[in-house]
C-alpha cells in the first residue's frame, strides 16, 4: 500500500503547504464560527489574532531558507544584486527596486527578504483596509490564497510587491497619491507598466463593459491563429526597453529553466471564469463604479496576456491580470457588508480548496 512521506518533500513544497493550511485552519475556524457558533471565545481577541496572523505571514516569507531548495535560481539573483550594491554597482533595471537593494545593503541578507516580506504584506492589509474597515481580514485572506500568489511573494519578489502596491492604489482616494503609488508599482517591477496603461484605457473607454467581453473572445481567437505572429513583433519593441524579453518571450527546450509552453487552454479557461464573475455580478446589480472599472482593466490586461499565451514562463504574464481576480470575485461580498456573509464563506472554501489542490498535485 503507497502512501504520501511528508518527510520525503523538499523544503519548498513543506513551506507551501503549511502557507496553505495556515490560511485554511483560519478558514475553518471562521465557517464553524459563523455556522455552528464554534469557537465564540476567540471573538474577544479577534482584532489581536488577525493582526497576528499578517505578522505570522511576514515572519514566515521573511525568514524563510535561502538557497538550496528555495529557489536557487531566485534567491541567488537577488543575493548577487545586493552584492552589486555593495560594491558600487547599482541595480538600475527598476528604480523603485534599486532603492529597496540600496537600503538593504547595509544590513544583512536576511534584511531584504524580511523587507519585501514586509512590504507586500503591508500594502494587501492596507487595500483589505480600504475596501472594508470591518471586514477587511476576509479580503486580505482572499488576495494571499489566489493562485501563483505565494510563488510571487516568495520567488519573483518584485512582481509581487507591485501587485500588492497597485491593488492599494486603486483604492485610493485622493488621485494625486493614486497615481503616486501606480507609478511606484512600475518602478518597482516595470512590467506592470502594463496594468497601468490599462488603467488610463479603461478610463477612456465609456461604452458597456459587455464590448469588452466581445472584444475578449474575438482575440482568444485571434491568438490561437496569430499568437506567433504577434509575439515575433511585441517582442522586438520590448526588447528595446528590457534584453530579457528572449528569455521570457521566445521558448528554448534548452534552457534548464525551460517552461510550459503553448495555446494555455486551462490559462485561458480560469481568466473566462472571472469574466463570468463580473458578468453575473453586473446583471445581478451588485457592483459600483469602482468595481467596474477594475473589471475594465482586468480585461483589458489579459486581453494582452492572451494575445502572448504561447510565450515562455506565460504564467508571469497572467498574473498581470489574475492579481486582481480578488477584487473580481469578492469585493461584492465584502463592500458595504457589516457581517460574513455565507455565501463569501462559500464560495473562499471552494476556491482555496482548487488553490491547495492544484498545489498538491503540482508537490506529490
Amino acid at each position: 500500500m503507497s502512501y504520501i512521506n511528508i518527510e520525503n518533500l523538499s523544503l519548498i513544497s513543506k513551506l507551501t503547504l503549511l502557507y496553505y493550511f495556515s490560511i485554511a485552519t483560519v478558514l475553518i475556524i471562521y465557517i464553524f464560527q459563523y455556522f455552528f457558533g464554534w469557537f465564540d471565545f476567540l471573538k474577544k481577541y479577534k482584532s489581536y489574532l488577525e493582526y497576528g496572523f499578517v505578522l505570522y505571514l511576514i515572519l514566515l516569507v521573511g525568514f524563510r531558507p535561502i538557497g538550496g531548495e528555495m529557489g536557487a535560481a531566485d534567491s541567488q539573483m537577488y543575493l548577487n544584486w545586493l552584492n552589486n550594491v555593495r560594491n558600487g554597482q547599482l541595480e538600475t533595471k527598476d528604480l523603485g527596486f534599486s532603492v529597496i537593494l540600496f537600503v538593504s545593503s547595509f544590513f544583512k541578507d536576511r534584511f531584504f527578504f524580511v523587507l519585501c516580506s514586509a512590504l507586500t504584506f503591508l500594502f494587501i492589509f492596507l487595500a483589505s483596509k480600504k475596501m472594508n474597515e470591518k471586514l477587511w481580514f476576509l479580503f486580505f485572506l482572499s488576495y494571499i490564497s489566489t493562485l501563483y500568489f505565494w510563488n510571487h511573494v516568495v520567488f519573483s519578489i518584485r512582481q509581487g510587491l507591485g501587485g500588492a502596491i497597485f491593488i492599494y492604489a486603486l483604492f485610493c482616494d485622493r488621485k494625486y497619491i493614486k497615481y503616486f503609488f501606480l507609478i511606484l508599482a512600475v518602478l518597482i517591477h516595470k512590467s506592470y507598466l502594463l496594468p497601468f496603461l490599462a488603467v488610463f484605457v479603461s478610463i477612456i473607454y465609456n461604452k458597456p463593459i459587455k464590448y469588452l467581453a466581445y472584444l475578449w473572445c474575438l482575440v482568444v481567437v485571434m491568438s490561437y491563429f496569430f499568437s506567433d505572429t504577434i509575439i515575433i513583433y511585441i517582442g522586438k519593441f520590448i526588447e528595446i526597453f528590457d534584453k530579457r524579453s528572449v528569455y521570457f518571450l521566445f521558448n528554448d527546450k534548452n534552457d534548464i529553466f525551460y517552461s510550459k509552453y503553448g495555446f494555455r487552454i486551462d490559462m485561458i479557461l480560469y481568466s473566462l471564469l472571472f469574466i463570468f464573475f463580473i458578468i453575473y455580478y453586473i446583471l445581478k446589480k451588485n457592483v459600483n463604479e469602482q468595481y467596474l472599472e477594475i473589471a475594465k482593466i482586468f480585461i483589458i490586461i489579459n486581453m494582452a496576456f492572451i494575445l502572448i499565451i504561447k510565450v515562455n514562463h506565460s504564467y508571469r504574464f497572467a498574473y498581470l491580470s489574475w492579481f486582481l481576480s480578488p477584487i473580481l470575485v469578492y469585493y461584492p461580498f465584502i463592500k458595504n457588508k457589516v457581517k460574513v456573509d455565507k455565501n463569501f464563506l462559500i464560495l473562499f472554501s471552494i476556491f482555496l480548496i482548487t488553490v491547495i489542490s492544484y498545489n498538491f498535485v503540482k508537490i506529490f
